[in-house]
């Protein structure tokens, strides 16, 4: 879907028309035309395969289900996702993003080369750890684990009353690429 600012709007989501769940991606003027192939894969996963000069990038955005779900639900995300990942061409670098709902654990020893150390969370919930034994069987870094910033810089969800953030949403790389990460953060 072309957008009113030239930028391109993807999306995957409900088929039956009600305008509830789905993921997307919009990407900008510059790099639309860089845009091969998308695939919608589900309510929760879509696929984007960008061009780039050396190398593609394969862009896998997703939406996990909450902490609460039970873990059927869970697990055929997670199966999905893998699935999805098994598709993509193997010499793409591979990048994950979305809304994980997963807190990961500011301890990189857990998880060498999975993790830094700069996340906002101490320990890791039921999604932080999926997200993290995911990563590593993938052989992804999470992004935001990376970088040093303020605490209000990492949390990417606030409560409505405002007293509790947590760092939910995450952005992975391929960790032979993780180097090419300039920076992750939030902004408010």
């Amino acid at each position: 879907q072309l957008l009113e600012n030239g930028r391109i709007f993807i999306h995957s989501g409900r088929t039956d028309g009600i305008k509830r769940q789905g993921v997307g991606l919009t990407l900008s003027k510059r790099i639309k035309n860089t845009l091969i192939s998308y695939t919608p894969v589900s309510e929760r996963i879509l696929t984007a395969r960008l061009h780039s000069r050396q190398i593609n990038l394969s862009v896998v955005v997703a939406d996990a289900p909450v902490e609460d779900a039970d873990d059927s639900a869970k697990n055929n995300f997670y199966q999905q996702l893998s699935d999805t990942f098994d598709e993509l061409p193997g010499h793409d670098i591979k990048m994950l993003l979305g809304d994980f709902n997963a807190r990961v654990t500011s301890d990189p020893s857990s998880r060498p080369g999975v993790i830094g150390k700069h996340s906002l969370h101490q320990a890791s919930n039921d999604n932080g750890t999926r997200l993290l034994d995911f990563c590593a069987l993938i052989q992804l870094t999470v992004g935001g684990t990376l970088f040093d910033h303020k605490d209000i810089h990492k949390g990417t969800w606030r409560s409505p009353d405002g007293r509790t953030v947590t760092q939910i949403d995450h952005i992975c790389i391929s960790t032979m690429w993780s180097n090419s990460l300039l920076d992750v953060r939030s902004y408010r």
